[in-house]
């Protein structure tokens, strides 16, 4: 857990160095969908949820730190739930009401509940894409395709959210 104090350390710190002048950008999301996964050769689908908070770096650029649950079928064994702290930084576009993005980061694996003894912890990395929809000056959709490794090489996830966003601003989102 000691690594989980580190992430939130950092996500701190971003949010105290995000500047002000693009602060109108941000916005939470909630988001949900299918997670596919490949974890220590047992393959599937399960569900995923998500909870994140873009806070804008500059006019193109976004961190983004958040929480991810997620689960998966060992071979032999229970469910394993995993609760993900991740961090994001983004490259965003402006195509109308349209802002697509790219995005990279680091996380870390933490299993809240599922085979006894499962305690280990893992770093993760993911790469993110997906774009979010203004449909009014409060609100926007998002929709997001995630590859991540867990313990990088060991395992992988792909998730497929859809959202809602509620942010603030001139631009919509």
């Amino acid at each position: 857990m000691r690594y989980a104090g580190q992430l939130g350390l950092a996500a701190a710190l971003l949010v105290a160095a995000a500047p002000t002048r693009a602060a109108a950008q941000g916005g939470a999301t909630l988001a949900g969908g299918l997670n596919r996964y490949d974890i220590q050769g047992a393959t599937g689908t399960d569900w995923v949820v998500s909870a994140r908070l873009a806070l804008p770096l500059g006019t193109y650029t976004i961190a983004e730190p958040g929480l991810t649950f997620l689960r998966w079928q060992p071979v032999i064994g229970t469910k394993i739930t995993y609760l993900i702290p991740e961090l994001s930084i983004q490259a965003q576009g402006y195509l109308g009401r349209a802002r697509p993005y790219v995005g990279a980061g680091i996380g870390l694996s933490t299993p809240s509940r599922g085979n006894i003894g499962v305690t280990q912890e893992y770093f993760t990395l993911h790469a993110a894409g997906g774009v979010r929809f203004g449909v009014s000056r409060l609100w926007a959709v998002r929709g997001e395709v995630r590859a991540r490794a867990i313990d990088p090489f060991s395992g992988t996830t792909f998730d497929f959210l859809i959202g809602v966003t509620q942010g603030s601003g001139r631009r919509g989102m």
